[in-house]
């Protein structure tokens, strides 16, 4: 009996999100899109008399994508026409990526569908109708009109009409935010920048803000080893669902690891509060993407990192924890497929643990989210590209280390990493190129290390090493880099005779930790790595700058 895959994917969710600028439409939007896959597709799915697990079955049904299996293609072609017409009349702008194809089992219709998946990704769709010219255009998106918003007197497109006057469903992206310790109060996240109730509370007068995007490591290289795995077992088998079961397991495991790794950053975000702000107050934090292995959330500045760090550490910890099982069953079945005559080897080191890259963008509030994610993005990528490459000729099935890059906008425009580094890390220091940020930070691998870096901001405060002196030298590498060896040599002078209360010189612990993170010349040397060219300093002065514990400071705002 023939079987039919329906492959359905999401494209410029973020788009959809971050377009409007507002927060309280970004909130909507994300909320919107969490629960896609849920009610609204169990809808769908009923109309067109489709239960699952009887005449449906599906690999994949999360994050705004279904992959799915029906013995039927007039029923998989009426699903598609209802289901596309539900998403593009409810989300206006998300690309929509389909394709349907049917063979004689379960495994060649996914091959074919996953194919075709490749290809359509890449074509450019038009997007329907197009507004004449004569339409007048909403300011905050450039699109055609439909209503005027007279509570904030502005003209407003489709979209954030859905967003702002559409059902809004309760909120089922924050659940998977929250603690299992803590209490679930909706309206405890933020909904609005402006100084009002459900005010996002930043600390004193500072608006900085930071966006973060993380996202898993080698999913898809994954993925193909396992479908190759899985083909082979339900061979072996005789059982061509045992594919779909072994793609289900996979799915529902990276989603519940995803979860949870979210669920341990927040609580680390809880434990940096002041006391019982966690309960009573306005969470510094909203999150807005969480799907498969990705993660898009704005959080304030100071808490951004120790969120990020502790995600990446929990998403390795729950996936080793999650894929257990579904390694130990495809070790088996791959074993009982060699055994009838399988004669290709799969190496699935990387389906015992997976891990994560992020990046952050630190902006201010009133700062283009979309420009600031699209950095973030690229900062991630950079972080992933870094990770790759710490990887040997000869292992490169190995676990592929996470690693996290950062940076704070201070241009006037949020460009991409690789304009940044041009922009504002470059410098030019004896005729050579050097670069001020070393990019990309790896946890518990070998990329220059970030606890290191941490526990070099720690040593700069009252009492201890002066920042304003590094921040000199940071200025000056882009004006005079003469100058700025001077006032880095003068730096030192000043620092030598500082002490902790063991009586180790803070200058000493600054130049040892230093040569961990770069191979420098000499310590009275503007740090740079000798082979690079790439210096920590002005990661250094950022982490120094967001070192600050709010229970020491004034309550936030």
């Amino acid at each position: 009996m023939s079987k039919t895959a329906y492959l359905f994917e999401t494209s410029q969710i973020q788009r959809f999100i971050f377009e409007g600028g507002k927060l309280r439409d970004m909130v909507a939007a994300s909320d919107q899109l969490d629960s896609l896959c849920g009610d609204p597709l169990s809808q769908v799915l009923e109309t067109c008399g489709l239960v699952e697990d009887e005449n449906i079955w599906f690999s994949r049904k999360s994050g705004g994508a279904i992959y799915a299996i029906l013995n039927n293609e007039e029923k998989a072609r009426e699903l598609q026409s209802l289901w596309s017409f539900y998403v593009r009349k409810h989300f206006p702008g998300i690309r929509i990526v389909q394709v349907i194809k049917t063979a004689e089992s379960i495994e060649k219709a996914m091959k074919l569908a996953l194919e075709s998946m490749l290809q359509s990704r890449n074509l450019i769709q038009a997007q329907y109708p197009v507004p004449g010219p004569l339409m007048r255009r909403s300011p905050r998106t450039g699109e055609a009109v439909v209503k005027w918003d007279s509570s904030r007197k502005e003209w407003i497109d489709e979209s954030i009409r859905l967003k702002r006057f559409g059902v809004k469903p309760h909120s089922s992206l924050v659940k998977k935010f929250t603690p299992d310790n803590q209490p679930y109060r909706e309206h405890a996240w933020p909904v609005n920048f402006e100084p009002s109730e459900g005010a996002f509370p930043f600390l004193n007068e500072d608006r900085t803000i930071a966006l973060i995007h993380a996202d898993g490591n080698g999913l898809g290289e994954l993925l193909i080893v396992l479908g190759k795995v899985a083909a082979a077992a339900s061979k072996s088998a005789d059982d061509e669902f045992l594919y779909i079961n072994l793609f289900r397991k996979f799915s529902n495991a990276i989603e519940a690891s995803t979860q949870a790794a979210a669920k341990d950053a927040m609580q680390t975000l809880f434990d940096m509060l002041p006391e019982n702000t966690a309960e009573h107050s306005v969470i510094p934090a909203r999150p807005l993407v969480l799907g498969g292995d990705d993660l898009t959330i704005l959080i304030r500045a100071d808490l951004a990192l120790p969120f990020t760090v502790k995600f990446c550490e929990a998403f390795s910890e729950h996936t080793e924890k999650e894929l257990a099982g579904l390694y130990a069953d495809a070790q088996k079945y791959l074993n009982d497929a060699q055994a009838s005559g399988e004669k290709q080897a799969y190496n699935l080191n990387r389906l015992k643990k997976l891990t994560a890259c992020a990046g952050v963008a630190f902006i201010k509030a009133n700062q283009p989210f979309m420009q600031a994610y699209y950095l973030a993005e690229s900062l991630c990528e950079e972080a992933k590209n870094q990770s790759r490459s710490v990887l040997s000729a000869e292992n490169t099935h190995d676990l592929i280390p996470a690693s996290l890059a950062f940076h704070k906008v201070s241009a006037a425009l949020i460009e991409p990493v690789s304009a940044v580094r041009r922009h504002e890390w470059q410098v030019e220091v004896n005729r050579q190129p050097c670069e001020l940020a070393m990019g990309v930070y790896g946890l518990h691998c070998d990329l220059p290390d970030f606890y290191t870096l941490q526990n070099l901001a720690n040593l700069f405060g009252d009492s201890k090493l002066n920042r304003a002196g590094l921040r000199q030298v940071a200025t000056l590498l882009k004006e005079d880099p003469d100058k700025a060896q001077m006032r880095y040599a003068r730096w030192r002078d000043i620092e030598a005779a500082k002490k902790d209360d063991s009586g180790k010189s803070y200058l000493d612990q600054y130049d040892t930790m230093l040569a961990t993170l770069c191979d420098i010349e000499q310590n009275d040397k503007i740090p740079f790595d000798k082979s690079s060219g790439k210096s920590p300093l002005i990661d250094l002065l950022l982490l120094i700058n967001l070192a600050i514990d709010p229970r020491n400071q004034e309550a936030a705002s």
